[in-house]
């Protein structure tokens, strides 16, 4: 019987060559999406120390906002849904 309702079985995609080009192009875009996040940190924490104490920062051509916000709390309701996990095993490494 599948849990939730969701078939658990694997399914072999050897043969498919479209599947294969699109995880080395995935994680390609993965390594390059993690390097572009860390340098946005960085540019974040450098205009952040720049800014100090004040609330915005004014450059001609740009306006650096940092406010205080606030949020009320909210409960998450109780969900079921499928998500994606891609692995690279280790003998498939290049």
């Amino acid at each position: 019987m599948p849990r939730n309702g969701v078939r658990t079985d694997s399914l072999d995609l050897t043969g498919d060559n479209e599947v294969g080009a699109l995880l080395e192009e995935r994680l390609v875009l993965k390594l390059r999406i993690r390097e572009d996040k860390a340098r946005l940190k960085a540019i974040d924490e450098t205009l952040t120390l720049k800014l100090g104490e004040a609330q915005v920062g004014l450059l001609p051509g740009w306006e650096i906002w940092r406010v205080v916000a606030e949020r009320r709390a909210y409960t998450v309701p109780e969900g079921i849904w499928r998500y994606l996990r891609v692995k690279q095993t280790t003998h498939n490494r290049t």
